[in-house]
This record gives structure tokens, sequence and C-alpha cells, in this order.
């Protein structure tokens, strides 16, 4: 994807506030999308405009990020100035970008956002969506939905939100940007030390309904921005009565040191090094701290709180912000279940960090020690059923000319036939894929892993590069080693085909006639269905 990168020589921040330099937001683009191209904007030029687009502060070129600015331009929003030069690099970048992601995406999907965007609503239940779906043909509403919603083209969350889809993102990103604007409500909320009750938004938001109110602030804990302490014991409380904080509005300080008192000689101190520590980081370990803790005191800048296994003091401490962007923090340990309460703490730090370039000291009795990298272990309790259940799973890969989509429609019809008697089948081909994800990584990574492997054979998929040469020498090298199976089904008239290493393996259906040539296709796709089972069925059988 690419990242426009905002800033400005005058801000109307106040002066107690941390002014994070270029770099700092560059640094995290870097950790967050290494790949992506950048545009850099300097606003506000009617108003200052005594540095280049490009501060000096980025002049030496191994910080992190600077490798990957494509343009740096000057603008100012409020005169209209250098706006079309920037929609020209933006177009520049985007048309590039098509050669390096490219995604084919089924005409019934663009039918469903056409629809969409057809609708003058804010939000629409997820059974409108449905609905939508069902009218252009899309069978998996719920896969669409979370599609969209990562490519930014609604929000949507399964269970939350009342169940609604929110449309307007603006409307939401709006309303929610006044609890934090210096003009409007955030000094309010500093005051109530950052927690409010859902009764209280109704003096942040007068104008909006409870529904609306709700959505909004389900939407900032959904970003993890807010949150429910011990929201477990809030979920039957009305929404009025349950308890909300943000944690950057918190107070600077708190007593939780205080009231941790001296450390014991049986606590444990867990201190995780970062060469650059986003502020993000710290709110989402404050959040998914407090908001599954029975009781908890959270600051701006750490937490203390009681856990099942354990009690956990977060401390954040940062270097010299003004030349660096090196952090750490501290996790002071306590209890009778320190090895679940570390192993924990460990697994938290992984998923909310955006990057792996963190290192982690563990000092145990005085002794400090270098931990290696955190490597979750494999799920408890009936471990061997698991085990034998994951591996019983068919995976099966379809390769395909997108020319001859609509024959790969028709396989899916029998994939899902036979899934209904083979549970453990699962299916996968390229319209699966997530944008912004690399296209190469995703296929040859299901394509390596893929138990079967079903060729549409075609004069087209012959002509593909990407199917013949990487896709099909791939799998045939994997049939070589006795890796999968590989299944060629003859969808059209293809010469020659039988001439190469391909046409020595026996095909689906069994008598190798093109679709063409069959008078009925409906038993042509029988005589598919029936191959392709019996092999999953076998798969199984073996792996029993």
């Amino acid at each position: 994807c690419l990242y426009l990168l905002l800033w400005a020589e005058y801000t109307e921040e106040n002066l107690d506030e941390t002014r994070h330099p270029v770099s700092y937001w560059l640094e995290l683009i870097h950790d967050l999308a290494p790949n992506s191209p950048i545009i850099l904007i300097k606003n506000q030029v009617d108003r200052v405009d005594t540095l280049p687009a490009r501060p000096p502060e980025l002049v030496n070129a191994d910080l992190p990020g600077v490798k990957q600015i494509r343009q740096d331009v000057k603008i100012s929003a409020m005169q209209y100035r250098g706006i079309k030069s920037l929609k020209a690099h933006i177009e520049e970048v985007i048309d590039e970008l098509k050669y390096r992601v490219c995604l084919e995406l089924p005409t019934s999907w663009l039918q469903v956002e056409k629809g969409i965007k057809q609708i003058n609503q804010k939000t629409i239940p997820f059974a409108h969506f449905q609905q939508l779906c069902i009218k252009a043909g899309v069978s998996d509403a719920k896969w669409l939905a979370n599609y969209l919603h990562k490519t930014g083209v609604l929000f949507y969350r399964e269970g939350t939100f009342q169940d609604q889809v929110i449309l307007d993102q603006n409307w939401v990103i709006e309303a929610v940007y006044r609890l934090f604007d210096p003009k409007d409500k955030k000094h309010l909320i500093e005051r109530m030390q950052g927690s409010f009750k859902g009764t209280d938004t109704e003096i942040f938001w007068p104008e909006a309904s409870n529904t609306e109110r709700e959505i909004y602030l389900g939407f900032m804990s959904d970003c993890c921005i807010c949150y429910q302490p011990n929201h477990h014991a809030w979920v039957k409380k009305p929404f009025a009565e349950r308890d909300f904080i943000i944690p950057s509005l918190l107070p600077k300080t708190s007593h939780a040191q205080i009231f941790w008192c001296i450390n014991e000689k049986d606590d444990w101190l867990l201190e995780v090094d970062f060469p650059f520590l986003h502020r993000s980081i710290i709110e989402r370990l404050i959040v998914k701290l407090g908001e599954n803790s029975q009781t908890s005191n959270p600051w701006r800048y750490g937490i203390g709180c009681e856990t099942e296994h354990g009690n956990v003091l977060m401390e954040c401490q940062y270097e010299n912000t003004a030349i660096s962007n090196k952090g750490r923090l501290l996790f002071h340990l306590r209890g009778s279940q320190l090895e679940q309460l570390l192993y924990n703490i460990r697994k938290l730090v992984k998923k909310v960090s955006p990057h792996s370039r963190y290192q982690e000291y563990l000092t145990k009795a005085g002794i400090k020690e270098t931990l290696e990298a955190f490597v979750e272990r494999e799920a408890s309790g009936n471990h061997s059923t698991q085990s034998k259940t994951m591996n019983k799973t068919v995976k099966l890969f379809i390769s395909y000319s997108h020319v001859d989509e609509s024959h790969k429609d028709e396989l899916e019809i029998c994939l899902k036939n036979i899934k209904r008697r083979c549970p453990q089948l699962e299916y996968w081909e390229d319209r699966q894929m997530f944008a912004g994800e690399p296209v190469d990584e995703q296929i040859l990574t299901r394509l390596e892993a893929a138990d079967i492997v079903v060729l549409l054979i075609s004069r087209n998929f012959f002509a593909s590069d990407y199917c013949f040469t990487i896709e099909m020498e791939k799998a045939l090298k994997r049939y070589v080693e006795k890796e999968n199976i590989l299944t060629p089904i003859i969808i059209r008239t293809t010469a020659d085909w039988n001439d190469f290493d391909i046409g020595k393996i026996t095909v689906l259906p069994k008598d190798g006639l093109p679709l063409n040539d069959w008078s009925d296709e409906d038993k042509f796709w029988e005589s598919v269905q029936i191959g392709i089972r019996r092999q999953v069925e076998r798969l199984t059988e073996l792996r029993e």
C-alpha cells in the first residue's frame, strides 16, 4: 500500500504535549510495512515555510523508512496549493503498485461494493449486507465483509457495533476525534482522569443517539484506543453503567508503584528493550492487560493489575526522546504461577508489537539473563487429539488461468459437495488472497503446503507463464518427491499438452476427454467430484 506522511512546521498542539519528529512516524511506517512506498507531504506552507519538504533530520539515508520515500511535496490545503501535483504523484505511485500487487476480483464482489456506495446511510445491519451479497451471487458474506474491512471500504467486526456495518468511517472518526481535540472534549476527559461511564457520553456527543454513541466507543475499543476494565464482568450491564478508559488521556503519574512497594525476593523482572518504542505499543498493552484483569490501576505510561496467574506492574521508560526513539518496558511479576505469567506477558508483547526488533531480559533472584526469541508453545490439554485432527486436514490447491474462471467456479461447487462428506478438506485458490499482502509469498506458501494440487488444463493455462513455469513446475517437483497428489483436469481442448511431463500423470475424468467433448457437462463434473473425493478419502485413511 501507499503511505502519505503529513507534517507541518507549525502546530497548534499544547506545549506540554509530546511533539514527535517526522523520523518517529517514518520509523513506525517502516515497522508496519517495510516495502511500502511513502509520499512525504509538508502542509501549511502558507503559514510557515522555512524548511524543505524533507526535514533536515532525514538527511541520513540509513534512518528506518527514509529509503521508502518516493516523493516529498509541499502543499497548502487551506489555499489548495500543490494539491494537483500531489494527486499526480499519488496516481503515479499507485499505477506502479498495480504491477507489484495485482489482484483480479470477481465481478460479484465489485457489484456488492457498488451497491454499498449507492446506500446513503452511515451504517447498515449486517443482514442488509448479506442481502446485497445474495443478490450479487456472493455465497460467503462474512468473508467478503472481512475483505472489504481490510481494504478500507467499510468497517465491520462480527458481533460488535450491534452487528452494524459502518459504511461512513469518516462519520465515526470525526466523532472520535472530538474526544482528543484540545478545543473540544480532551481537557474534560483529562479532568475525569481518562475514565468515564457510558452515561457520560451524552456530554461528549449530545447530538448522537444511544446506538450511535455505543458504536463510537465500540469503534474506539476495536482500535485499542479505549477499553472497558475487566470487560467480561460488564457484558450484561446496560451501556450507561459501563466503565470506559482512554489510555492516552490517563494521568501521567500513578500511585501503583507505591502500592507495589519494595521488590520482594521472589519477584521476577522482565525487561523489553525496543530500538523504537511507539506509543501505540504501550497503549495496546494497557488495553489488553486492563480489559482482562480482575482489578487494575492504569496510568498513561503503565498499569498495575491482578491476573489469574499473578500480579503485574508494567512501567515504560524512554531514553532521551529528543535524539532517540528507544524505550524500555519493565514488567514486575509477582505471584505463585510466575512461569505462566511470564509466558502470557511475552506472548502479549509479541502480539502487540509491529516488529520483532526487541530484546528481552529476565531477572530472577538478582541474576539477569538474556532470553531467546519468544516461541508460542502448542496448546495444552488434548494435545494428541488436536494433532491428529490437524494432521487429518487435506489441503487442496487450485491452479488455473483467470480466463477459465467459470470452470474454476464449477470445480468449487464440486469441492463444496465433497466437503459435506469430508469436512477435513480445505481448498484454496488465489481469489482468497487479501490485498496488500505479497502475492508470490501467499501463492507459493499454499502450493508448498498442498496435499492435492488440481490443474485446470487449457491452452490459456499453458500460455500463462505463472501457471506453467511457476505453479505447475513446483507442483511437479513435489509430485516427483511424493509430497503431493497432482490432478490435471482437461477443461478445454489443448494441443500437445500430453507431450509435457504433466501428460504422464493420470487425469480427471478418467478417460482424459476435455469438457467440450462431453455431451453432458454435469456428467463431466460428477466424474471429477468422485475422483477428487476418492483422493481425499484415501489420504485420510493413510493418515489414520
